[in-house]
C-alpha cells in the first residue's frame, strides 16, 4: 500500500519523496518595464498556459516567473525552502492542491470576485483552492464497431457484453481517481469494487499511460471503448478528422458526466497577496477564462463564459454537479480500491 497523508478536506494523497529542481522561467516583456513580478509554480503545461499570462502582464504590468513542474516535484515543495518565494500554486488537477493544504502551504482566498465566478461546487469551503478549468471525462468508442444507444455509463463498461473490449488509461491517474470517488460516493466501496474488477476484466491490453493512447487504440481496433477527458478526443479528431472515434456522454439519465479539474491557490508565504489575488480573479473572470479554455480545449467553470469552439461542437449534456469536497472525502478510498483490484500501471504482471 502506498504512504498517504490526509488533507482538511478528508483527502488521502501519496507522500513524494522526489527532490525539486527548479526551473524558473520570465516572460519576456519587450520594452514594459514591470512593476512587480509574481511567481507561480505550476503542474500546467507552458505553452498552454504562456499566451494567457502575457496578455495578463501586457494588461497589468506585473511580470510572471513561471515554474514547471512534475506533479510529483509539486508534493515534495510544499512546506520545503524549495518553495519559498512561491505565489500561486496552479495544477493539472485539484488533488494536487490537497498535499499544498495538508502540509500547511496555502492560505485562503477571501475574493467576492472569486466566489462570484466560480460555483460553490468547484471551490474549497475553507477558500483554500479554486477550480479553474473543467475537463468532461466522456466515454470514446469505435463506431464501426460499436452503437452509441449500447453506451449508457461508465458502470455500465464492467458488464460482461464488454469483455475483452475496453481500453483504459491507468487506475493511478488523478483523473481517473477521481471519476473512481465519484462512484464510491454514488454506489459505495463494494458496488465500486465490482466495477472496477469488471474494468480489469474486460480490458483488450493493459492500462495506458495517456488517454491519447488508450484512444488511439480504440480507433485501430484494439479494442471498442475508453474513458477519456473530451480534449484529447477533439485534438486528435482535428489533426484526423476520418479518425474511427466518437465521443458519448455517459450518465445523462442519472448524475451526469464527471468533470475533471484545473485549479488554483495562493500559498501561504507569499508577499504579494494583493497581486496574486489580482491574477487569479482574472483568471476567473471572463477575459482569463476565455482565453485558457479556447487555447485549451477545455470547458469555463466561471458559468457567464461561453464554450470554446471546440468544446461547443461536442453539444450540450448534463454535468455531475457534486461538489468537489463531496468527492475528496472518498479519494482514500479511490486509490485504495485502485491498489486492491490492480488497475494502476504498477500492478501489472502480479
Amino acid at each position: 500500500m502506498k504512504n498517504l497523508v490526509k488533507s482538511k478536506c478528508g483527502n488521502w494523497l501519496k507522500k513524494s519523496t522526489l527532490t525539486l529542481a527548479l526551473l524558473p522561467f520570465l516572460w519576456p516583456q519587450g520594452d514594459l518595464q514591470a512593476q512587480e513580478e509574481l511567481t507561480i509554480m505550476s503542474t500546467r503545461k507552458q505553452a498552454l498556459v504562456a499566451p494567457v499570462l502575457e496578455v495578463y502582464t501586457q494588461k497589468s504590468g506585473t511580470a510572471i516567473n513561471f515554474i514547471q513542474v512534475s506533479r510529483q516535484e509539486m508534493l515534495a515543495a510544499y512546506g520545503t525552502p524549495k518553495a519559498d518565494g512561491v505565489d500561486i500554486y496552479w495544477a493539472n488537477d485539484i488533488a494536487a492542491l490537497l498535499a499544498g493544504e495538508e502540509a500547511d502551504a496555502l492560505q485562503p482566498l477571501q475574493s467576492e470576485r472569486l466566489e462570484r465566478d466560480v460555483p460553490e461546487h468547484y471551490r474549497c469551503e475553507e477558500n483554500l483552492w479554486f477550480a479553474n478549468t473543467a475537463r468532461a471525462r466522456g466515454i470514446i468508442y469505435n463506431p464501426e464497431r460499436v452503437q452509441a444507444s449500447q453506451l449508457l455509463s461508465y458502470a455500465m463498461l464492467a458488464t460482461p457484453n464488454w469483455q475483452g473490449r475496453l481500453c483504459l488509461r491507468d487506475g493511478d491517474s488523478p483523473y481517473n481517481l477521481f471519476l473512481i470517488s465519484t462512484l464510491i460516493h454514488r454506489y459505495g466501496k463494494e458496488n465500486t469494487t465490482r466495477i472496477l474488477q469488471g474494468w480489469k476484466d474486460n480490458l483488450a491490453m493493459p492500462p495506458t499511460k495517456k488517454d491519447t493512447q488508450a484512444i488511439m487504440a480504440v480507433a485501430a481496433g484494439q479494442c471498442d471503448v475508453t474513458i477519456a477527458n473530451h480534449y484529447y478526443f477533439t485534438r486528435l479528431k482535428a489533426e484526423q478528422p476520418d479518425l474511427k472515434v466518437a465521443i458519448f456522454w455517459p450518465d445523462q439519465n442519472a448524475q451526469g458526466v464527471h468533470m475533471g479539474l484545473t485549479g488554483f491557490a495562493l500559498a501561504k508565504n507569499s508577499q504579494n497577496r494583493e497581486s496574486a489575488t489580482d491574477l487569479l480573479e482574472w483568471l476567473a473572470a471572463e477575459e482569463g477564462q476565455k482565453l485558457l479554455t479556447d487555447l485549451n480545449d477545455e470547458f469555463p467553470v466561471n458559468t457567464q463564459v461561453p464554450d470554446s469552439k471546440a468544446a461547443a461542437i461536442l453539444g450540450a449534456f448534463k454535468k455531475d454537479p457534486l461538489p468537489l469536497d463531496d468527492l475528496i472525502d472518498d479519494m482514500d478510498a479511490a486509490q485504495r480500491l485502485v491498489d486492491d483490484v490492480g488497475l494502476g500501471l504498477s500492478s501489472q504482471g502480479k
